[in-house]
């Protein structure tokens, strides 16, 4: 991982990233196996990136532990979706725009939009905020970071945070 110039094709199970590095130069990751119901790329602890893109043929669960931060630098597609569970923090930091179809869901501790100015991080057709009050928050750093077509509910518990930004 992190240089072969391949595609690292994720069958099910998790992939799990400890200790904390980066990976995906240029290394993307493939979510594929149509028989599989569960697909997981999981940070342990501290800091780490996915620097390739992310393709979404079946849905992916990004778990992100206590006191970690995971970013996914590379442009997201595909068909699917994705989940972020775990009390760490997600942070979709692209100069892409991501223009991947499927649901996404916040359902523990922070994720973070840091997409380029006008460029959507969430594209797909839902995006849901689940969580305990004061555990569960999104929030954006720069304008227009979810799709005009995405729809959005805030759950209970579930903070979505502009910080004064419009989208």
């Amino acid at each position: 991982l992190g240089t072969t110039n391949g595609v690292t094709h994720l069958m099910g199970g998790a992939l799990h990233l400890d200790p904390p590095t980066s990976f995906g130069v240029p290394e993307s990751l493939v979510a594929a196996d149509p028989t599989t119901l569960y697909y997981q790329l999981r940070l342990l602890q501290g800091n780490a990136a996915w620097l390739g893109n992310i393709r979404l043929d079946e849905h992916l669960y990004f778990g992100v532990e206590t006191n970690a931060t995971l970013s996914v630098v590379g442009q997201i597609s595909g068909p699917d979706g994705w989940t972020k569970q775990g009390p760490g923090t997600l942070q979709f930091k692209t100069p892409y725009t991501n223009n991947y179809e499927g649901y996404s869901a916040v359902f523990e501790g922070n994720f973070i939009m840091d997409g380029v100015f006008n460029q959507p991080v969430i594209s797909g057709y839902s995006f849901d905020i689940f969580g305990d009050p004061g555990t569960t928050r999104a929030w954006m750093i720069k304008h227009n970071q979810i799709a005009d077509t995405t729809d959005v509910e805030i759950h209970t518990g579930g903070v979505l945070d502009l910080s004064g930004f419009n989208d």
